[in-house]
């Protein structure tokens, strides 16, 4: 202790004696310490706003993937998609097997290559599902090869005869064409001539309704409209037909007549029908009868509309099935009604043969080919239309995951996908929700009343990500598939069973509660909006690189981030706009906020009417009326997505190595783009306009970030430029 006291004692006394030193060099030691500390500062901030690199793997992983993609000779604001997507398109030209080939497919691609690895011999460890092991019986029966010919087609003779179809279509002249649709609709959930379903009610989403709609004709109606201008292919749709009868008859004489009977009326059909454009707009009607006034006729009295016996049709329909309609309360609700009336006509004046031969062909061609000749006939059908070449393990693979997604889901789960990306892709969903809540009430245009409904929609909007429970659990997965039988190494009996079984199940809907937790198969590569039960799906499926999971926020918030505000603005798009936050329909509207919505959606519709496919000419455009949905919930999603992501950003962002030049804000929008990377064959650009909700790929892109002010600011776009043009389309 004493030496302690004597060294503070000595040193105080030194200090003191020092301090008239001290007080001469103070204000030099104070400059000193102040310029060090605006030099800390300045460091400081200068770190804090410079984007620090990510280094680790996933980042180093999503730089070369990113730099790869693009074509950085071409300037950013004349051509953003060439510029994010030149060296993708460059590098990965359309398969052989399929007519566009992109980002998206790419992960299907991937996805699919794993549950084939799945599906390998052998069970999980501690056994699996017995779901699953239907799939697997499923795949190896669909990839059979040894059934002989002569069995199939006796199986195959004994279908059509058990729906109402003679075995031999060319001796075809009369046919109770009316039992064989009711008896198909119920025993295989086939539409002929119309479309029965049942839906969620378009007024009561709690409770299910019947619907009748027009139906496919089994050809693309687009091609059977412009005859002259599809000439090649509506030929080739005769030779295919005219082959096949020829394949499955083993007769030459009157194919080429059946072929022409098939075409007439299909083409007849397709001519009634209601255009895609008029289906979509703002003045569609619907009509709700009860099947009383159904019988009768919306018309009353009208012998044509009659043509159709609907009593009957509806006592064949629910034949078995354990439910009793009844005339005066049931009601069927009518999306097509002027198409319904001019069938009715069709079908009056229709020649008995040729309604017969068209009946007989669009059920043969939905079955799958049961001989190895009509496999090849179906093939080189496939290619010469849509010039495609598709390997049969293909087929089976998507034909697996059309009637067996969530058993492959659970194998996938349990195998490759981690929980916590659930947890991560919901935050992000929710913070664009929390965005889009900011741009409704910014926007100047809504009245007091619409924007608080609009409101109200988003706040009742549910967020479904990754999968439902249920799906990880044995038993209630096994009860979901308990009714589905599987028949190994017989296709055609096996795929007779999962038709019917599906077929019943959606006819006993009707008398059913709606479930409200309603999901797509978690595998599923895509997102989707439902309007009858206001929510966003995310599956697993997409929740994988390059869409997710890409190392750093700005990537992931541009990628799949742009596809949950596409989502989001679906319920708010000019179909959405009409289904409250219930999803029922109902006009929550007022008069003077929905013209000033019409006028900006009309803007858009006109945007991308100019637009034009230099691959194929300029008598190719698109459609701005069809794709205008899509083309809105493009616009809309990306503008909130990165409205979200800079609202998260409260400090610095990461970028990515190798790319000094570009920060965080362009790195979202590069995400974006390259979405959208993308390969498309001439036949399949034509078939997408022809056909398609969405817009080309690369309009997607170009149309989209062509009205973001955000974008410009970001990549200093000069105003007039192709990328920051003076007029622009803002909808929220």
């Amino acid at each position: 202790m004493s030496e302690i006291m004597d060294t503070a004692t000595v040193a105080v006394t030194e200090d003191r004696n020092k301090s008239s030193k001290w007080k001469d060099r103070f204000p030099l030691v104070v400059l000193f310490a102040i310029n060090l500390a605006l030099v800390t500062a300045v460091i400081t901030l200068a770190c804090w706003k410079k984007d620090s690199v990510c280094l680790t793997e996933r980042c180093v992983i999503t730089a070369n993937r990113v730099i790869s993609s693009m074509d950085r000779t071409i300037d950013p604001c004349v051509d953003f998609y060439q510029f994010a997507c030149g060296g993708w398109t460059k590098s990965n030209p359309v398969p052989y097997w399929t007519s566009s080939w992109d980002r998206m497919a790419a992960l299907k691609e991937s996805l699919v290559q794993d549950v084939l690895q799945l599906l390998e011999p052998g069970e999980l460890l501690g056994g699996e599902p017995a779901a699953v092991k239907k799939a697997r019986v499923f795949y190896r029966t669909c990839m059979n090869d040894t059934e002989v010919s002569e069995t199939a087609t006796r199986r195959m003779r004994r279908a059509l005869a058990n729906i109402g179809l003679p075995a031999h279509p060319l001796n075809t002249t009369t046919l109770d064409w009316l039992y064989v649709i009711a008896n198909i609709r119920r025993s295989l959930g086939f539409h002929l001539l119309f479309a029965f379903a049942v839906n969620v009610h378009v007024r009561n989403s709690t409770v299910h309704q019947m619907t009748l709609s027009q139906a496919s004709v089994g050809f693309p109606e687009k091609l059977l409209l412009e005859p002259i201008k599809y000439k090649d292919a509506i030929d080739y749709y005769k030779t295919f037909i005219t082959r096949s009868i020829e394949a499955y008859t083993g007769e030459i004489v009157g194919s080429m007549e059946f072929a022409e009977d098939v075409v007439k009326i299909s083409g007849s059909l397709a001519q009634a029908m209601t255009p895609a454009d008029t289906r979509s707009s703002a003045g569609r009607k619907l009509y709700e009868f009860n099947l009383q006034q159904l019988a009768r006729g919306p018309n009353f009295n009208s012998p044509t509309w009659r043509t159709i016996n609907w009593t009957r049709y509806f006592d064949i329909l629910f034949e078995n099935v354990n439910i009793t309609l009844n005339a005066t309360t049931d009601t069927v609700l009518i999306y097509d009604l002027p198409y319904l009336e001019r069938l009715s006509e069709i079908l009056h004046n229709a020649n008995e043969r040729t309604l017969a031969r068209y009946l007989w062909w669009t059920t043969f061609a939905k079955f799958p080919p049961v001989t190895t000749e009509l496999q090849k006939l179906s093939a080189e059908f496939s290619e010469k239309i849509h010039k495609l070449r598709i390997p049969k393990w293909r087929i089976c693979t998507q034909n697996l995951m059309n009637n067996f997604g969530y058993a492959i889901s659970y194998l996938y789960i349990k195998t490759k996908f981690d929980d916590l990306n659930k947890t991560k892709a919901l935050e992000i969903l929710e913070a664009i929700k929390e965005a889009f809540r900011g741009n409704v009430q910014s926007e100047n245009w809504m009245d007091t009343i619409t924007r608080k409904r609009a409101l109200e929609k988003l706040d009742h909007m549910r967020s479904f990500v990754g999968y439902p429970q249920w799906v990880m659990n044995i038993s209630q997965l096994d009860h979901h598939y308990k009714n589905v039988e599987v028949i190994n190494g017989d296709k055609l009996t096996t795929f007779l069973n999962i038709r019917e079984s599906s077929a019943i199940s959606h006819l006993e809907k009707l008398r059913k509660i709606v479930n409200r937790n309603r999901w797509m198969a978690p595998t599923t590569v895509n997102a989707f909006y439902s309007y009858d039960q206001n929510l966003v799906n995310v599956p697993v499926g997409i929740l994988r690189p390059p869409f997710f999971d890409n190392g750093i926020d700005a990537m992931d918030y541009g990628a799949v981030g742009g596809i949950m505000g596409h989502e989001i603005t679906h319920g708010f798009d000019d179909r959405g706009r009409r289904f409250d936050q219930k999803g029922n329909l109902k006009n929550w509207w007022t008069n003077e906020t929905l013209s000033k919505y019409r006028d900006r959606v009309e803007c858009v519709i006109k945007q991308y009417n100019q637009y034009w496919m230099p691959e194929l000419g300029r008598d190719f455009k698109v459609d701005g009326t069809k794709t205008k949905e899509e083309n809105v919930a493009d616009n809309e999603g990306i503008r909130v997505a990165f409205k979200a992501y800079k609202d998260k950003r409260k400090r610095r962002g990461l970028i990515l190595p190798g790319m000094p030049n570009f920060d965080e804000n362009r790195l979202f929008f590069l995400a974006y783009a390259q979405n959208w990377c993308g390969t498309i064959t001439p036949q399949g650009l034509r078939n997408r306009l022809a056909v398609g909700k969405h817009s080309p790929n690369r309009i997607r892109v170009l149309g989209t970030l062509a009205n973001s002010v955000e974008f410009a600011d970001v990549w200093n776009c000069p105003t007039g430029s192709p990328m920051n043009p003076i007029n622009k389309c803002v909808l929220w």
